[in-house]
């Protein structure tokens, strides 16, 4: 399934966003644990303060922290359903 995902993604580029993926450091340490083979290097302590780059230098992935409104983004794709707005 990682894969998968490696496949879908820009090369280089890797996203956290939404409730976890900003302020769940474990999760996101977790999930990038054993992604060493794809260039996923985490430095902790960026990791741990949430900074807006979690990646460690050095790595050939870069791996961002994305500030999303969840309700807004809820609330575009109910509106688009209901076929209003583009």
């Amino acid at each position: 399934m990682i894969g998968g995902f490696a496949a879908a993604l820009a090369p280089g580029h890797a996203r956290f966003a939404g409730g976890i993926g900003e302020n769940g450091a474990v999760v996101r340490a977790r999930i990038c644990a054993g992604l060493e083979f794809l260039g996923v290097q985490l430095d902790e302590t960026r990791n741990n303060v949430h900074a807006p780059v979690i990646s460690a230098h050095g790595g050939t992935v870069t791996v961002r922290v994305i500030r999303t409104n969840e309700e807004i983004m809820i609330s575009k794709a109910i509106m688009q359903r209901a076929g209003f707005g583009s």
